[in-house]
This record gives structure tokens, C-alpha cells and sequence, in this order.
């Protein structure tokens, strides 16, 4: 599916939740909920959501700079939070906000909500998809050699292509790379073997995407800071026994609602679980603050 695609569905409505209709939302009403995706920033992990039918929410992706227009700094953490304000700004001036990240969009929505209250702005919802308060970081093959030993393990497991395209974007990765990312650029740019250096192009977003992820983690272990603003957690059902009902986010968020959807981290977006998220989004949006704990799970 193509951004353009996704840009055009980003307009889909979706049924109405009883909760909805009961606080007095009119038809023809939208209310605009914000998509923040994840490490990738591919908003096409949002498909289910996007191209659900009928209703009054009318989703809107937000969407992250490419990666040849990244620095390898820390402060890159708040230019994407700055960048992610202005997209929202400029769709909503006024008014609630409501934001609904997946994985590491939801560090960002925290971050978000977080620099958008502190300059006056009312956040309606925080949406939290399967997003750890603090995750952990993959760590990558230290040296060459390993990175070859996984290259060969893949192939041999049938993995070609996504591990060629992992290898390939370690390697460009680094940071004495620099002309060779520009070459990559050119030729990804003339369209030639698409998918392959789309898969390449996916990596190298990532690889840049784990800084950010890295100093989100460095702050967040100094913060002490709750915010105080309707969210809700939607947990996938394939977490380990013995992980935390929260996913630590209690630690950072007053109020908070637990929601169990079905699917492990890579598929919790499954078309099959999209009328449970924008029920429960309309449910929290209606209710307004709610209760300031862990109501625990709603499960499917």
C-alpha cells in the first residue's frame, strides 16, 4: 500500500461506539485522532485503522522525517517531538487533542502530550498500542563477523532478503558511510529494484529511530513526572508471564486504562482489532479523566 493510498484513507470514519452517541456527538461530526506509528515510522502499520469504515473518527497519521534528513545527536529526540507538534497544530489549532501512538509512537505520544500541555493545548487521549514506558533496546552484532554469521543463518533459514536488506543497511549505517548513503539515496530514488531498497531504507529508519529510542530511555529513567490526561493502554495478549499489567506506564501516567487486544507486539494491528481500539477510544474520549488507576483488563 502506498503513502499516497493511506493519505487518502486517512480520512476513513468509523463506526460509532453507544458511548459516543450517548454524549451527544452529532453525525456528521469527526473528532481527529492523531496516529503515531513506530520504530519504522511507517504509517502503513495502520491500515486496519485507517481504512475502517462508517462514523465520527476521522484518523490522521503523523509522519516522521526520513532518515537522510537525521543526525546521529540526542537532540534529535526533541526535534521530532517539535515536528509531530507542528503536523498536529497545523490540523488542529484549538481544541482536544487526541493522539494514539503504536510501540515507540507511544514513548513519542507521551512526549508529545507532555510538550503540547505545557503550552496550553488539552489532550483528550493518550493511546498507547502495545508500548513499553521503557523498552528494551535490541542490540545489534558487534562486530562484522557477526553480522556475516547472521547473514549466513538467515539464508540458510530463508530469510534472504531481510537479511540482506538488514546487512546492507548496518553497513551504511555507519557513520563513516557518509557517501555511500548519498549513492544508496540516487539510486533508491530512481525507482530501480524497489523492493529490495525499500527493505534497506526500512532498516536504515530504524537503525536512526534506536537513537531517539535510546535517549527516550536515558530521560524517562531520571523523570518523575505523571501526566495527568485520559489514557489507555491497549496490551497485546502475547506478553510473557510475569510483565508488569501496565507495562510501566503507571509510573508516568495518573490515569490509565488497561485493555487487552489479541496478538503479539508484530500483529496487535490486525483488522480484528481495530473495532475494539476505536470502541474503547470513543469510551475514554466520552468519559472524560475517569478513574486515576490501573482498571485493569478488558479482555477478547
Amino acid at each position: 500500500m502506498t503513502g499516497m493510498q493511506l493519505d487518502r484513507m486517512s480520512g476513513g470514519a468509523v463506526a460509532p461506539p453507544a458511548s459516543l452517541r450517548q454524549a451527544g456527538f452529532e453525525k456528521d461530526k469527526k473528532l481527529t485522532v492523531f496516529l503515531l506509528p513506530g520504530l519504522s515510522g511507517d504509517v502503513g502499520e495502520f491500515a486496519a485503522l485507517l481504512s475502517s469504515p462508517g462514523g465520527p473518527v476521522h484518523f490522521v497519521p503523523i509522519h516522521y522525517r526520513h532518515w537522510s534528513s537525521l543526525q546521529r545527536e540526542a537532540r534529535e529526540l526533541d526535534r521530532l517531538v517539535a515536528d509531530c507538534v507542528r503536523q498536529i497544530e497545523s490540523h488542529a489549532p484549538g481544541g482536544e487533542v487526541l493522539l494514539l501512538g503504536y510501540s515507540f509512537g507511544g514513548q513519542i505520544g507521551w512526549a508529545v502530550a507532555r510538550a503540547m500541555e505545557a503550552s496550553g493545548h488539552r489532550i483528550g487521549l493518550l493511546g498507547l498500542i502495545d508500548a513499553r514506558a521503557c523498552p528494551k533496546v535490541p542490540q545489534g552484532p558487534a562486530s562484522n563477523a557477526e553480522r556475516l554469521n547472521r547473514l549466513i543463518r538467515g539464508i540458510r533459514c530463508g530469510e534472504t532478503a531481510d537479511q540482506l536488506a538488514r546487512f546492507s543497511a548496518g553497513a551504511l549505517f555507519r557513520p563513516q558511510s557518509n557517501w555511500a548513503r548519498a549513492a544508496f539515496g540516487r539510486l533508491h530514488a530512481s525507482g530501480l529494484f524497489p523492493r529490495m531498497l525499500n527493505r534497506i531504507d526500512f532498516n536504515i529508519q530504524m537503525s536512526f529511530h534506536l537513537i531517539l529510542l535510546k535517549e527516550w530511555m536515558a530521560r524517562m529513567a531520571a523523570c518523575n513526572e505523571r501526566l495527568r490526561c485520559p489514557a489507555a493502554l491497549f496490551r497485546g495478549s502475547g506478553w510473557p508471564l510475569g510483565e508488569d499489567a501496565d507495562l510501566g506506564w503507571s509510573r508516568y501516567l495518573a490515569t490509565l486504562r488497561v485493555v487487552t487486544i489479541a496478538g503479539t507486539h508484530d500483529d496487535v494491528l490486525q483488522p480484528q482489532n481495530a473495532e475494539q481500539i476505536i470502541a474503547q477510544v470513543g469510551a475514554i474520549i466520552s468519559e472524560g479523566e475517569g478513574d486515576l488507576s490501573v482498571e485493569g483488563y478488558t479482555c477478547m
